[in-house]
């Protein structure tokens, strides 16, 4: 059976994530990726205009699958306080696979930077901006409504709690890459939780 469009460029995403992973963003060439995927070059760029479009639908790809994940659970969460603990959940589990899609991502940011120049108009930074304002508002509506409820001090400002947890889990996650952080584990886990927990006023988390 002939494959369909949409399983051509599903097959090419799946090789091009394969070879990031082996190779890194700077040293993978789309010749690679189609080698990889067992198509001619040319149908590579009938699917992705370039080697940045193409890493950047594999960390969109990637996140999206994580997000319908977690959106779903947060839907079955009633609490301000018990989504916020699933986020921070959730973040924990993937660690592994954020650290090694970290890797590529600092590669893909300094290609980036050096093709824009100080202009920060690139396809790839467009998507960070993008998937970062999303997700710092999900957090500030959390954090808004765990204010709203009395789970929270009345005097936390959402955008900027929400800015704080999303630079916690970047800087963490970059520590872990560059090999420069403590341990991330369980024990950790609880720690961050209780810290951000006393900082709204929480309380101690609830098991």
């Amino acid at each position: 059976m002939p494959r369909t469009p949409t399983d051509k460029r599903q097959l090419i995403l799946a090789a091009a994530s394969k070879v990031f992973d082996a190779h890194g963003y700077a040293a993978t060439t789309v010749e690679a990726v189609a080698a990889e995927a067992g198509v001619a070059k040319g149908s590579v760029y009938n699917y992705f205009q370039s080697k940045q479009d193409l890493f950047t639908s594999v960390f969109t790809d990637s996140l999206a699958v994580d997000e319908q994940r977690t959106l779903s659970d947060l839907s079955r969460q009633s609490s301000a306080l018990a989504k916020l603990m699933l986020i921070f959940d959730h973040w924990y589990e993937r660690f592994s696979h954020y650290q090694r899609l970290g890797r590529l991502v600092l590669e893909c940011w300094l290609a980036a930077a050096r093709e824009e120049g100080t202009r920060g108009d690139g396809a790839l930074t467009g998507t960070f901006r993008q998937i970062y304002a999303v997700w710092r508002d999900r957090l500030a509506e959390i954090v808004t409504d765990g204010v709203a409820s009395g789970e929270f001090r009345t005097d936390i400002e959402p955008a900027g709690a929400a800015a704080v947890i999303m630079a916690a889990f970047d800087g963490l996650t970059l520590q872990a890459i560059l090999g420069v952080g403590i341990v991330v584990d369980e024990d950790f886990l609880a720690r961050l939780k209780r810290g951000f927990l006393m900082a709204l006023g929480a309380g101690a988390p609830r098991a």
